[in-house]
């Protein structure tokens, strides 16, 4: 409750410009920076004993301009501590580098439909790339005659 006050205070004095803080991701990471590794921690033991590997997936807030990004230094330092703890890390930011950061997304969060079809292609190729995903089956046109549709020579009889 402590916490939510303060960030709440903060929010406040944020929107009159009075905190010289640089933002949003800079208020997190003062307030709650031990609750997210406690939080940290707790998935790495869950995801060991399920056997289940974690993938943080590094989304940028949409406040960049062209090549700089000031959240940058905060993202390697999660980073370091996602691996770590043994965790699969992939940054979204060299997809959005050098982009319209407002021609992108709705508000600093919320990404539009063609944002989030580049995080989308990003993540496929990614995902295949690591094995976390397969590759989808080699799949032959219909109208071929030397294999079916799910890639195997086709049945020539009973």
């Amino acid at each position: 409750w402590d916490a939510f006050q303060r960030f709440r205070r903060w929010w406040a004095a944020d929107r009159m410009g009075r905190t010289g803080a640089g933002g949003y991701p800079e208020v997190i990471h003062r307030l709650y920076w031990e609750e997210v590794m406690a939080n940290l921690d707790r998935l790495q033991r869950v995801s060991q004993e399920a056997g289940v590997p974690v993938l943080m997936v590094q989304m940028p807030a949409f406040r960049w301009k062209g090549e700089d990004y000031p959240d940058e230094d905060l993202e390697k330092q999660l980073a370091g501590e996602f691996k770590k703890r043994g965790f699969y890390v992939h940054s979204l930011w060299p997809v959005f580098r050098g982009t319209d950061a407002e021609a992108l997304s709705f508000d600093p969060w919320h990404p539009t439909e063609e944002g989030h079809r580049m995080i989308a292609e990003d993540l496929q190729k990614y995902l295949r790339g690591t094995g976390l995903a397969p590759s989808p089956p080699n799949v032959e046109t219909p109208d071929s005659s030397e294999t079916s549709l799910n890639g195997t020579p086709p049945q020539t009889g009973p």
